[in-house]
């Protein structure tokens, strides 16, 4: 039991000493050999000296004398505990201390010698097994807690029992009482130490967080160098999502010690959290350099280049990846959304399709299978392959029964594929069995609408928020009044929801919308205004905004701006690059609008919008019969936010008169 003299001594301070027998102390041995007590009381007193003087066994000899002469002296066995203790001897110190509870049961030095050894017991319970004591750390915890307790007084200064009291609180999960002992403890003994980091665990587990947190601060600023501190400190920075500074701490506590592996792996990981992936990258370097970088590092590395829009870097990243972890799925799933946010569906289907065979025919996790298929899924989705996107989200659901997502991914595909007849059956189905995902419910709503049943989704939507005020209710039966003709019910509705939720961009971004949808341009500009202050970044506002402007011929310097603000953030995104020829073309900038327009309409194939945009610009190029085949797909197409008697209208005339409008 080697930890268990550290945890009597040199944790916090010396125990307490035993008081000695109640006796007239005695200069030399007592000439009567029948004054039994002054003989007990002259070995105690020896037994300490030979103790201090380094002679144990004379020590233990002594005190066992003094035990025999004195059979009441529950101090000279409380006190031969203390040496067993001392010298780790838990057997013997455990015998003693019993035996004088036996003869005091509120003797204060043999309940504080028990509460002690449990104490350490507790940390090592196969010394316990050797012992003969049982094994179970729980039961140490409960003697020690209810020793110590018994030990504990308000007129004893005690660090020991106080610091290993407090440790059994907190181990218990008794956070106030754990704070108590810990307070005691500071009152006690001056300075940091690890009572410290337990005081700062107590008060966390008490959800006392911030004073946690300050706990930890102060000590800093007393210690500096306390590392352990620090790294607790960015922890607890960690649990209540202050990332920035959960960094901050990581990033300090690896500068003094730069050997540290884990500790640039929290700095980098926090970095990310916070939003910072050029420093995470940065705090990566030495991690990912050599050959013998971790997959966790490079899959971190990964995640920050692919944050910076570094599509190659991070493709690079992934592939080596794959080769560090062979039999990992992190390699490919990396891979695959990098190619995803490239845009680069099909390399996507291709580096997915082998990696899902060959987990089917492994035994890995299934919820590695499903996140895989899931990917697979919506690729098969973005390149217009529905039935092979619906047989993989079939798979996912059935791979993951209890997981209610496997539903949600295939009920969108039911409905991307025009079943639905089936989305509508699935999501009934699913809600019985997750009555309380909204994704289902509001899916349901739409497929109902789909049907031709907008007010039956309209009425499920009202219910539902009428029990779950949820922004993304809100938002769902906005569109739903919307798209029966109830504009007005919709901007009231989204009124509402701005100040129920003003912070929520989803409901920004749809109050914009529908006041744009109907014709209220200003107050809609200003909303998209409003959300774009709040998040500068924020890529379909500064699309949508730039778009409005454009369409309406307003400030189309500024709509060229915001649109290409847009696609810096999402870079190929067609129907941001739709938004951006449309611009061009009110400038008259014919070029960059055929340029841009070209790349979304071969994407965009069934978007009538883009294919008639598309058109308006190959006939002002004066590449009619090019401008005739884009209107007639924009007819062909989803017929979604057009006016199919002025684009047939455009047709008849092109053919016609074979010139410009």
């Amino acid at each position: 039991m080697t930890l268990l003299l550290v945890v009597l001594l040199g944790a916090v301070g010396a125990p307490v000493q035993a008081q000695a027998p109640a006796q007239p102390p005695a200069a030399q041995t007592p000439a009567s050999a029948t004054d039994h007590k002054a003989e007990a009381y002259f070995q105690f007193i020896m037994g300490r000296r030979l103790e201090s003087e380094g002679n144990t066994e004379g020590a233990v000899a002594a005190y066992e004398r003094a035990a025999d002469l004195d059979p009441q002296g529950a101090e000279i066995r409380a006190e031969l505990a203390g040496l067993y203790a001392r010298q780790d001897r838990a057997r013997e110190a455990i015998d003693w201390a019993n035996k004088a509870l036996a003869i005091d049961a509120s003797n204060r030095e043999a309940h504080r010698i028990l509460g002690l050894v449990y104490a350490a017991l507790s940390d090592q319970p196969s010394a316990g097994a050797a012992l003969g004591l049982g094994t179970a750390p729980e039961e140490f915890t409960t003697r020690a807690i209810a020793n110590l307790a018994q030990a504990d007084s308000d007129q004893i200064v005690d660090p020991s029992l106080h610091y290993s009291l407090g440790r059994m609180y907190l181990r218990r999960r008794l956070y106030t009482k754990a704070i108590d002992a810990f307070h005691r403890l500071q009152e006690e003994q001056a300075g940091v130490s690890d009572a410290t980091l337990m005081l700062a665990d107590a008060l966390a587990g008490a959800g006392r967080l911030a004073e946690a947190q300050q706990t930890l601060q102060d000590a800093l600023a007393e210690q500096p160098a306390f590392s352990r501190a620090r790294v607790r400190l960015a922890e607890l920075f960690e649990r209540s999502g202050d990332w920035e500074k959960a960094a901050a701490q990581y990033g300090l506590a690896a500068e003094r010690d730069p050997t540290s592996a884990d500790l640039k792996r929290r700095h980098a990981a926090a970095l990310l959290r916070a939003g910072q992936p050029a420093a995470a990258r940065d705090a990566l370097h030495d991690l990912v350099t050599g050959p013998q970088a971790s997959g966790t590092d490079l899959y971190m590395l990964f995640q920050a280049e692919r944050d910076l829009g570094d599509f190659d870097a991070a493709e690079t990243t992934a592939r080596r990846l794959m080769k560090v972890e062979p039999d990992s799925v992190r390699g490919v799933y990396a891979l695959s959304q990098v190619l995803d946010q490239r845009r680069d569906y099909a390399g996507e289907v291709k580096a997915l399709e082998p990696a899902v065979a060959q987990l089917r025919a492994g035994k890995m996790p299934g919820a590695q299978l499903a996140a895989l298929l899931t990917q697979l899924g919506f690729a098969y989705q973005s390149l217009g392959r529905n039935d092979r996107a619906i047989d993989a989200f079939e798979q996912v659901r059935a791979i993951t029964p209890k997981d209610a997502a496997g539903s949600v991914y295939l009920v969108q595909a039911y409905l991307v594929g025009g079943r639905n007849g089936d989305a509508v059956a699935l999501a009934e189905q699913s809600r019985r069995t997750f009555p309380d995902d909204l994704r289902l419910t509001e899916l349901l709503a739409e497929a109902y609408r789909r049907q031709g049943h907008v007010d039956r989704g309209i009425a499920l939507l009202e219910k539902t928020l009428a029990t779950r005020d949820e922004p993304s209710v809100y938002v769902s039966l906005s569109e739903l009044y919307a798209a029966a003709s109830r504009a007005n019910d919709a901007a009231v509705l989204l009124e509402r929801a701005r100040t129920r939720f003003p912070d929520n961009q989803d409901v920004l971004f749809q109050l914009g919308a529908v006041l744009e949808q109907s014709h209220r341009d200003d107050e809609a500009e200003q909303v998209f205004r409003d959300l774009i202050k709040r998040d500068p970044l924020n890529a379909q506002a500064l699309n949508y905004l730039g778009y409005m402007l454009a369409d309406r011929g307003r400030s189309l310097d500024e709509a060229v701006t915001l649109i290409k603000c847009a696609l810096d953030r999402d870079p190929g995104n067609a129907a941001y690059l739709d938004s951006l020829g449309w611009a061009y073309y009110k400038l008259g900038r014919l070029d960059l609008a055929e340029q841009n327009l070209r790349r979304a309409a071969s994407e965009l194939t069934t978007n009538s919008v883009v294919q008639d945009h598309f058109g308006d610009v190959l006939f002002r190029l004066k590449r009619v019969d090019e401008a005739i085949d884009a209107w007639q797909k924009a007819l062909d197409g989803d017929g979604a936010s057009i006016a199919r008697d002025a684009i047939e209208a455009k047709i008849k005339d092109a053919r016609k008169q074979g010139h410009p409008r």
